[in-house]
């Protein structure tokens, strides 16, 4: 029986000649305190020891981390030009070498492809402009549109398409629109207005 903070058993013992019982009667103590304290001690030391392999995994992730996220962090400056492959990226673990390697052989393409490309828009035989997605405004223009056009770049790059849209095609402009902003090829044939004529 347990009684609040008493137990009392009473044990028979399996013995013909000896019709004896045995009573106990103890506090609760006695029997289940050192269970309890041992628990609790273990769960101190449990969540001890979960908290400081918790504090080392941390500590060991922003050391392992931190040069993956500076070797992030330059490869995207170097992609957008801020620095020069000069400044080539010391890769933070052997396994990233090659992917440092390969980074800066990709950028070295990308660069010579605009470079070219660049060539070829200021001398092309055709008029050409980049145009803003969000905006429609022309962003840059090669010198022959500004011939076809008979204004400055300053003048054609204060205009949008719809500036220059002959008014009958208009309506066309919003689809070239959600191809540029879905990132979809688009091919639309539409008159552009000038000061004197329609090209």
């Amino acid at each position: 029986h347990l009684f609040d903070d008493q137990i009392t058993s009473l044990i028979a013992i399996k013995d013909v000649d000896l019709g004896w019982r045995i009573g106990l009667h103890a506090p609760q103590e006695a029997f289940t305190g050192e269970i309890r304290s041992d628990r609790k001690r273990w769960m101190w030391i449990v969540l001890i020891v979960v908290l400081l392999s918790s504090i080392i995994a941390f500590v060991i992730a922003d050391r392992i981390g931190r040069p993956v996220v500076a070797f992030a962090l330059a490869s995207g400056r170097i992609a957008r030009g801020d620095v020069g492959p000069a400044q080539l990226l010391r890769a933070p673990y052997k396994e990233l070498t090659g992917a440092s390697e390969v980074l800066v052989k990709e950028i070295g393409k990308r660069r010579r492809f605009q470079a070219a490309y660049d060539r070829t828009f200021e001398v092309s035989s055709r008029g050409m402009a980049r145009i803003d997605p969000q905006t429609g405004r022309l962003v840059h223009v090669n010198d022959r549109l500004c011939e076809q056009f008979g204004q400055a770049k300053d003048a054609l790059l204060s205009l949008r398409l719809e500036d220059i849209t002959a008014h009958d095609d208009r309506g066309q402009i919003s689809v070239f629109f959600d191809a540029m902003k879905a990132d979809r090829e688009c091919s639309l044939d539409i008159r552009l207005q000038t000061q004197t004529d329609t090209l």
